[in-house]
């Protein structure tokens, strides 16, 4: 019983993060230069999925929308 109980949290588990990602993913398709929700995935992929790697990607791309929103402020002055 208690196996099965184990089985049944974990499935959930991996279907709850399934979700995540897929709700992420549909973010990023609808705001590709949204900062927030590029670094929220960032921290989902670093810390949910492990995936450091795809996780620094994400917050690469924020800072590199941030610098140039920055450089073409600075510009408008």
């Amino acid at each position: 019983e208690d196996i099965s109980e184990l089985n049944d949290v974990v499935s959930a588990i991996e279907q709850s993060e399934k979700k995540a990602d897929d709700i992420y993913k549909k973010l990023l398709i609808k705001y590709p230069k949204e900062t927030r929700v590029l670094r929220a995935y960032g921290s989902f992929l670093e810390e949910v999925k492990n995936d450091w790697e795809l996780a620094q990607t994400a917050f690469h791309t924020a800072d590199e929308i941030e610098d140039e929103r920055a450089k073409r402020h600075r510009r408008a002055r």
